[in-house]
């Protein structure tokens, strides 16, 4: 029984350990093109002629591209971005998207947003996962989840077999 528990609380521990380490709630925060540094996560706000420049590369018109900031210089930033491939399924097995990097020239960039850790928010939804893992946890152990014996059937209508 202290086995069990024990092993209950382990899986529990580690289920919330997992959901807390891959999941986090972002936001967005403009930024100065001269404070873009290699290695952050930044959406950039493309200019009409850089959104057409980088039309087939993108996979067709996008104002907004996401990605990490590669290299950085008074004429260009290097994004390590997701761009559409020719080829493969949009459904199904594969991925329609790879990474690969993208030069934007600074004329093109209109705006400029850092993708920021929003701690707040991030506690706030560890706790309601915390808890939602402690009600079911308190719920299975308790004896809330009884289940039933499979030799003693529910009681209502009987059974009609058909041979």
């Amino acid at each position: 029984m202290v086995a069990t528990i024990v092993r209950a609380v382990s899986a529990t521990l580690y289920a919330l350990g997992c959901v807390v380490a891959v999941t986090g709630c972002y936001t967005y925060q403009m930024v100065p093109r001269e404070a873009v540094t290699p290695g952050i996560s930044v959406r950039a706000t493309l200019t009409s002629p850089g959104m057409v420049r980088l039309e087939d590369l993108l996979g067709g018109p996008r104002r907004i591209v996401e990605g990490q900031v590669v290299e950085t210089s008074s004429t260009e930033v290097t994004l390590l971005s997701r761009t559409q491939t020719a080829g493969l399924p949009e459904n199904g097995f594969g991925s329609p998207f790879l990474r690969q990097r993208i030069i934007i020239q600074q004329q093109e960039i209109e705006s400029v947003e850092q993708r920021i850790l929003d701690r707040k928010k991030t506690t706030l939804f560890s706790i309601v996962v915390s808890a939602a893992l402690g009600v079911v946890f308190v719920h299975f152990f308790t004896g809330g989840s009884r289940g039933r014996n499979p030799d003693q059937p529910e009681p209502g209508d009987e059974l009609i077999r058909v041979p």
